[in-house]
């Protein structure tokens, strides 16, 4: 199968890199073109501009940092949907608002294409090793026939419904997990400061702790060393999923209190943080605290 992947960054070069070794052949573009040359190395094709890479493609899939991006990729006056050919399948991967993946769903509609909302959970490594888990949502039977690309790059997958559903589902769990985070990063601000051992003390949280996870697994020894990059997921990327979480929150009359404390100290740490991996909302909580102490 032809595909077209539109952003080569931190997870889609992994995503379009075991798609073009499960034997598709993959057209991909990213902004920075040098960004890509690994796909080309492993026998990928990179394209000069994004048109070029969704020319003739059956499936095109990207991965965009936020809505505007999305929307200028996608739907803007020089948007991709309108070089795709009739009947191919839009994946959009990227993480956005529910109203954003409606809108894509009714241009791709409007030229005869085909449209999912497909984020994923997992970081860097599950996207070079195909361990995502796909989170859908779009018409079934498009989600039937993107099952067997999405196999390819995920270990799971998981079907939401309509258009927005999978962007919804999505936005939840990453307030969860920043919420999660924050609260590592709050917590172990003191465990810093105690007389313990140190390394057992990381040793029991990350794998007997009450929150004992694959994020705790991730985050605790980023936090323990103070070395936030390279970045799995960055934090100014974290702020905006909280931010698009609270906005939807809104529509439905909810104003969660928690997740409203974590996006404060997400979208203050950005200035100084932002491209670092999101455990870095522990080195923030560390200066501020070290400021308090002091006046």
């Amino acid at each position: 199968m032809k595909i077209g992947f539109i952003g080569l960054g931190t997870m889609g070069l992994g995503m379009a890199q075991c798609l073009q070794a499960a034997g598709h052949s993959v057209v991909g573009y990213n902004r920075t073109a040098s960004r890509g040359e690994p796909l080309k190395a492993k026998g990928g094709t990179l394209a000069a501009t994004p048109q070029e890479a969704v020319a003739g493609a059956d499936a095109v899939f990207t991965m965009l940092s936020d809505d505007p991006a999305v929307e200028e990729m996608l739907l803007g006056e020089h948007g991709v949907m309108r070089a795709g050919k009739k009947g191919a399948l839009f994946i959009d991967s990227s993480t956005v608002t529910p109203a954003m993946s409606r809108r894509c769903a009714d241009e791709a509609k409007k030229h005869g294409l085909r449209f999912l909302d497909a984020p994923v959970t997992g970081s860097r490594n599950e996207a070079a090793n195909g361990k995502l888990v796909f989170i859908v949502g779009g018409e079934k039977s498009d989600y039937d026939a993107a099952v067997p690309l999405f196999d390819v790059m995920g270990q799971a997958r998981f079907y939401f419904g309509s258009s927005g559903s999978g962007a919804t589902v999505k936005l939840v769990n990453n307030a969860i997990s920043a919420s999660l985070t924050t609260a590592m990063a709050d917590a172990m601000t003191v465990l810093k400061a105690a007389p313990v051992d140190q390394k057992t003390a990381l040793d029991f949280l990350s794998e007997h702790g009450a929150f004992a996870s694959r994020l705790s697994r991730g985050k605790l020894p980023m936090m323990v060393s103070e070395t936030y990059s390279p970045a799995n997921f960055q934090l100014k990327l974290m702020a905006k999923d909280v931010r698009y979480f609270l906005a939807l929150a809104r529509e439905f009359g909810r104003t969660p209190p928690s997740i409203g404390e974590t996006s404060k100290l997400l979208e203050a740490a950005k200035a100084e943080f932002g491209d670092e991996d999101m455990a870095a909302i522990h080195a923030y909580l560390m200066e501020s605290n070290a400021e308090k102490v002091t006046t």
